[in-house]
């Protein structure tokens, strides 16, 4: 199970491929690497949508409808959310989810989220750690920054 989970920069690697063909301004390629980086979902449009609606949030505003309609015709991206996402995209799944560091756009909640964000953002991959370490991990800072 732990092999369907993805790195930060498999993630990365996933949208590379799934865009290749998009016809996208460079501004709106970085754009969306930015939300990407910032919260790693997985290639489907209503996880961007979802990831961008916090990115909008923490970091800058960012046209995501625009983005959205060029990406809609692209065969590789996906238009519903994959299943198990909180085991499989966890990153994700903790910075989007209501019911854990998604429940409030204070001021607290956004640092919480841009330093989970940071925290998680990638991982050497000259370092050997494992997937379901990192998944651990996830989930241990996660509930640490849920119950301060």
């Amino acid at each position: 199970m732990s092999a369907d989970r993805p790195y930060p920069h498999e993630i990365k690697k996933q949208w590379e491929s799934a865009i290749e063909a998009a016809p996208l301004l460079d501004d709106e390629k970085t754009n969306l690497f930015n939300i990407i980086d910032y919260s790693q979902p997985p290639v489907s449009l209503t996880t961007l949508k979802k990831a961008a609606e916090i990115y909008n949030i923490d970091i800058k505003s960012i046209d995501i409808e625009n983005l959205i309609k060029k990406l809609q015709t692209l065969e590789n991206i996906k238009k519903e959310k994959p299943s198990h996402i909180g085991t499989n995209y966890s990153v994700y799944y903790a910075l989007t989810h209501s019911s854990h560091l998604f429940q409030s756009s204070s001021d607290i909640a956004i640092k919480c989220r841009r330093y989970f964000s940071h925290l998680f953002g990638n991982v050497d991959e000259n370092k050997s750690i494992s997937k379901s370490t990192f998944y651990t991990h996830v989930l241990a800072a996660r509930d640490v920054i849920l119950n301060p």
